[in-house]
């Protein structure tokens, strides 16, 4: 019970280092991902910080290519027990998020 409190502490200090979506996220992804929206995003955010965190420290998008992600993420599918639309909601939102001006 300790253990899961410490991760869940963990997990919200790191999530607050993740930008979170905004419109120009999805001006900038629509024509990689159309119809995307920050609901999206946000979800995508969301599960990135709930599955992968647990194992080890988030990584900021923006220090990856965005052309990077897929595999990473597909690197840590097995482990991580993720189902393929958890994958892709993940693999968009650090596409996208990786892509943000600086």
């Amino acid at each position: 019970m300790r253990r899961l409190a410490l991760l869940s502490l963990l997990a919200v200090g790191c999530a607050g280092q993740l930008p979170p979506p905004t419109e120009a996220d999805v001006l900038r992804a629509s024509t990689r991902y159309p119809g995307v929206t920050v609901a999206d995003l946000t979800r995508g955010r969301k599960l990135y910080v709930q599955h992968c965190s647990g194992c080890h420290a988030l990584v900021r998008p923006q220090t990856k290519a965005p052309d990077e992600w897929p595999k990473l993420v597909a690197e840590m599918t097995e482990r991580a027990k993720l189902d393929q639309p958890t994958v892709q909601e993940i693999v968009r939102y650090l596409v996208v998020a990786s892509g943000a001006p600086r």
